[in-house]
């Protein structure tokens, strides 16, 4: 929630929060609140959604930004306003202008839960900023498109991210463009441990790699891999009509550093494990495990951030992380109380001078809090993933190990000499 909030309400994108307002909150204690209605209505629920990021856009040059805020808060307030706590902030650092809405999970009124939902985007959400829209005379989509990326999909393909649905798109490039048949197709599918569905009486053709729970549309992926397209890139390349298509990834390769002095402990454990991912994402995985270390591939970058924690402040086992936890914890304590009562000074101030320079010092004790609870969320990461870690990196190299199976198949004796 920190984070999120962070972004919506960056002062680069806001011009220095001219265009940033608290509905049923206070910005600068936006947070706090939000995590107060929790606590009241004992809704603090580890594993569900602390908060809601949306997003409202508008065409480039058709309005100005304080128009553009001015629609945010009329719809957070409409949408929103009777329930829930929200924070509207519109950013200026794109050709178009856009409003963030940034909202509390947990109603500050009865402490239910916001649903979000077809029927609440369709039958509320669209509704109201459509009408909203046509009120100050803006343009809105007559005709939207069908479903677009999941957010974190098109997030993780725009920053150079691995994800399963595009590495499984990547290795089906590389399998069309040395098959000469479809059948060669499925042959060589089949080969690297997917389970294929196919044939007169299946309606999509799907696939299922090796360790996976579900089948996986092949249309699902994109126009360019559905059973009909694959036949006709197949059929192109045969004929020469056609070059094999291969899709360009950023960010192709990843390698750790590495570092000077012998590792130990935890730090030697998560090495070895961003060792063998980056192996996977430079396309040349270990043969035996590569569909088991496939998944972890998205979890790279995460785990990057933990190993260079660990790395930097001398962290080798599961005592010292929460020795460090625990100092945040007091930090975070200490801090918390010192700030407390400025926002009773602040409310109490007659003087705008001196509200502004208790606010500027409220925000400097919210920037340390939210460095160091940062911190801590490492930690606490760090201490529950450790083991997975382990059992990845074990389960990986004991796959490897195994020897080889012969799959020749015994050839029919022909001729024999006497």
């Amino acid at each position: 929630m920190e984070a999120v909030l962070g972004y919506a309400t960056g002062i680069t994108k806001t011009e220095q929060m001219m265009y940033v307002t608290g509905v049923n909150c206070d910005l600068a204690t936006a947070r706090e609140e939000m995590v107060l209605t929790k606590e009241a209505w004992n809704r603090m629920e580890p594993g569900r959604a602390l908060a809601f990021h949306g997003y409202q856009s508008f065409a480039p040059g058709e309005t100005t930004p304080r128009q553009a805020h001015e629609i945010g808060v009329e719809f957070a307030r409409r949408m929103w306003g009777g329930r829930f706590q929200v924070v509207v902030a519109t950013h200026l650092d794109r050709g178009h202008l856009h409003n963030h809405f940034v909202l509390n999970s947990i109603s500050f009124v009865d402490g239910g839960r916001y649903h979000d939902n077809k029927a609440s985007y369709y039958g509320q959400i669209r509704k109201i900023s459509d009408t909203l829209c046509k009120e100050y005379g803006l343009s809105v989509v007559e005709h939207p498109k069908g479903r677009g990326k999941h957010y974190t999909e098109w997030k993780a393909e725009k920053e150079g991210v691995p994800t399963i649905r595009g590495q499984l798109r990547e290795e089906l490039d590389a399998i069309i463009a040395k098959s000469f048949t479809f059948g060669t197709f499925v042959e060589e599918l089949q080969r690297r441990g997917y389970a294929v569905k196919f044939g007169p009486n299946v309606t999509h053709m799907a696939v299922k790699p090796k360790g996976a729970q579900r089948f996986v549309r092949l249309k699902s992926l994109g126009a360019n891999y559905t059973e009909e397209v694959i036949r006709q890139r197949i059929a192109g390349q045969r004929s020469g009509t056609v070059k094999p298509f291969r899709r360009k990834y950023p960010n192709r390769g990843y390698k750790p550093s590495r570092p000077h002095k012998k590792l130990k402990g935890f730090i030697a454990l998560y090495y070895r494990y961003l060792y063998m991912l980056g192996k996977v994402k430079k396309g040349k995985p270990p043969k035996k495990a590569v569909f088991f270390l496939r998944k972890e591939v998205t979890k790279l970058e995460r785990y990057d951030r933990q190993f260079r924690y660990l790395y930097e402040n001398k962290l080798e086992d599961a005592s010292t992380v929460e020795s460090r936890q625990q100092a945040l914890e007091q930090e975070i304590r200490v801090l918390t109380e010192r700030r407390q009562p400025l926002y009773a000074q602040r409310k109490e101030a007659e003087n705008e001078n001196t509200r502004a320079a208790l606010s500027e010092e409220i925000a400097a004790f919210t920037a340390k809090l939210r460095k160091l609870r940062k911190e801590k969320r490492l930690c606490a990461a760090i201490l529950a993933t450790a083991g997975h870690v382990a059992e990845v990196v074990e389960q990986a190299e004991r796959l490897e190990s195994e020897p080889e199976k012969d799959t020749k198949q015994k050839q029919p004796e022909r001729f024999r000499l006497r």
